[in-house]
């Protein structure tokens, strides 16, 4: 039995396989923010007030460098 986290939400990538997605510990305030779900090959980041509107991957060295560009303020 998988554990889902309080706040996540799960979703279906074209792949199949399900996404479970989190409050971005990036996130601002609760009117600004981002969720994130880990993938096999990377991430994956949606709008937590769009949801419906879909989501977009990063491969693996494309989130480290948006990470990195976060964490530097330089987003």
């Amino acid at each position: 039995m998988t554990r889902q986290a309080p706040g996540s939400v799960k979703s279906k990538l074209k792949d199949q396989y399900l996404l479970t997605f989190r409050k971005s510990s990036y996130s601002a305030t609760a009117n600004d923010c981002v969720e994130v779900a880990d993938t096999p090959h990377g991430s994956a980041v949606r709008d937590t007030q769009n949801r419906e509107a879909g989501h977009l991957t990063f491969p693996g060295q494309e989130w480290v460098t948006v990470l990195f560009s976060a964490r530097a303020d330089q987003v």
